[in-house]
């Protein structure tokens, strides 16, 4: 069964690529040809360089639409290999694309896709600039080179959530504290990562990947046809180099999850509230009278 969607479904796609495209598409009255066009556009998996928040946020939204999210994960991987192929030394393209593979794991929901999209949307466009290679590859040494997109990410999540049809899944899907929830939910991911369980869902989506390249080389131009082709054989590629390189890059990573568990914890936390009244009515207390309220009072 083809995983390619019907015509109306990846016009509504078009939200998350910044990119020109036809207009006939933009219309809603596409041929076969104007939408081997729009998937050769996808398919290219070139990330936008900043795309505001609010594209983003759309972005994660459209890719949530059963079969069109397939089209976005494949243009993702396409990224990725694009630049494991430019230096297949480089430590930092490889966990991109781990963690692009990560966030398609089966054992992902529909929310807690979304918000596992979001929140590395911003890190994983961080890892695609040259970073530095030096010193020994560690969870603790992704967190604190990508610190800054991480915080972003934070921002970018909270948009998110605050979304009318995301709040829907958040009372279906979620229970309790969404932030501590969403750390629970990614320590669970955590543990199921896995060499066996990566190059099985790359191999899945490579499979999505052919089918998009088989319906662009019937539709679309001749040279449009070989260039897709180019790009298919490049993923496949990296696929081969993965089954030797993957292995030193999963314990980093899974420490790396961890730490974003732990901030995402923290966000989950009590926030103060700004132009608001204090009515608490503060004194300064002493190490003895300390002692006697928690003697009145003792924590549980």
């Amino acid at each position: 069964m083809s995983f390619l969607p019907k015509k109306e479904e990846l016009s509504n796609a078009l939200a998350w690529f910044m990119v020109p495209v036809n207009g006939a598409v933009q219309k809603g009255k596409e041929t076969a040809n104007d939408i081997a066009d729009w998937l050769w556009v996808v398919i290219q998996g070139d990330f936008a360089t900043e795309p505001s928040t609010a594209q983003v946020v759309t972005g994660t939204v459209v890719s949530m639409i059963p079969l069109v999210d397939q089209i976005c994960d494949v243009r993702d991987i396409c990224a990725n290999c694009k630049k494991i192929n430019e230096d297949d030394s480089n430590p930092w393209a490889w966990v991109g694309l781990i963690l692009t593979l990560i966030g398609l794991f089966p054992v992902l929901g529909s929310l807690f896709k979304g918000i596992f999209k979001v929140l590395l949307a911003p890190i994983r466009r961080f890892m695609m600039r040259p970073l530095s290679k030096a010193g020994k590859f560690s969870g603790s040494l992704i967190y604190k080179a990508v610190e800054p997109a991480i915080e972003q990410g934070i921002k970018e999540l909270n948009k998110f959530l605050g979304r009318p049809a995301v709040k829907k899944l958040i009372r279906k899907e979620a229970s309790g504290n969404v932030y501590r929830w969403s750390a629970k939910q990614l320590r669970s991911l955590k543990a199921k990562v896995n060499k066996t369980q990566i190059l099985t869902v790359f191999d899945e989506h490579i499979g999505y990947l052919k089918e998009t390249v088989e319906f662009v080389q019937k539709y679309g131009s001749s040279g449009i046809g070989k260039k897709a082709a180019d790009i298919l054989k490049v993923v496949v590629d990296i696929r081969n180099r993965a089954n030797r390189r993957l292995g030193e890059f999963l314990a980093p990573v899974q420490d790396f999850l961890e730490r974003l568990a732990i901030r995402l914890d923290a966000e989950g936390g009590y926030k103060a509230v700004t132009n608001l009244t204090n009515v608490a009515n503060f004194r300064k207390v002493h190490t003895d009278g300390e002692v006697q309220l928690i003697k009145i009072s003792s924590p549980k």
